[in-house]
């Protein structure tokens, strides 16, 4: 089995940000006390007009810069996932290095692969990817068991972690979730817990789109993660398929 190695966070943005208290948070992992993190955005001054020499003193518009400007990132409707995501990749790539998903069988030497699909009957239509792990079955090398797993770090304020999951039976036809609900387990585990805490189903933000249902595995309350930790997605049964998509 390859190595997952570290992360660099929790998906595309690495960030941090005050939830609005109007409206839930709906990202894999959020940061939601703004005082921990600064900006994970960083700007690189322009060069000045005209040709630059190496040795050359400072320009003028270096040495009348001013103090730094102070910015705010901000989440756009269309975005797939919000600013404050602290996964460093939603499925966006197939890069599996520190922070991205690391898509395996346990106790097999076979290749996972984690198809990346843009789709309009998803949460959030085609502005992010969605994660298709399917004919897991036929792959699996004799593994019975199925898992996805990124690390992120964590932060002194709470967090909030949640997905998109959409299920289908071998045909591919899609099926209610709570028909396999036992087969898929999400869940958080902090290096430092005894515990892992597991994303439970929110019955309030199940979306029915076409004749796919897609059910909102998420955290019953927001809780504090300082340390970080991983994102693990189990399948225990390989004979059902699974969509999996984050959303803000």
């Amino acid at each position: 089995m390859k190595r997952a190695m570290g992360l660099g966070l929790v998906l595309i943005a690495l960030g941090c940000g005050k939830s609005s208290p109007s409206a839930p948070s709906e990202v894999p992992i959020e940061q939601n006390d703004a005082a921990v993190h600064d900006s994970a955005i960083s700007e690189a001054a322009a060069d000045a007009p005209g040709d630059h020499v190496v040795g050359d003193g400072p320009s003028e518009a270096a040495t009348d810069s001013g103090p730094p400007v102070t910015r705010t990132m901000t989440t756009r409707p269309l975005y797939g996932t919000s600013t404050k995501n602290l996964l460093l990749d939603t499925f966006a790539t197939s890069d599996e290095s520190w922070g991205h998903f690391f898509p395996f069988y346990p106790g097999s030497k076979n290749d996972l692969v984690l198809v990346r699909l843009f789709m309009s009957d998803a949460p959030g239509g085609v502005t992010a990817p969605v994660a298709a792990l399917r004919n897991l079955a036929s792959s699996a090398g004799g593994a019975s068991t199925a898992r996805l797993v990124a690390e992120f770090i964590g932060g002194s304020g709470s967090l909030m972690a949640s997905v998109y999951v959409s299920a289908s039976d071998a045909s591919g036809k899609p099926i209610a979730y709570a028909s396999v609900a036992s087969k898929l387990e999400v869940a958080i585990y902090p290096p430092a817990a005894k515990t892992k805490i597991v994303l439970e189903r929110d019955d309030t933000q199940t979306l029915q789109i076409g004749d796919r249902e897609w059910a909102r595995l998420a955290f019953a309350a927001p809780s504090p993660v300082a340390e970080g930790g991983w994102f693990e997605v189990d399948i225990h049964d390989l004979s059902t398929s699974w969509l999996l998509r984050f959303r803000r």
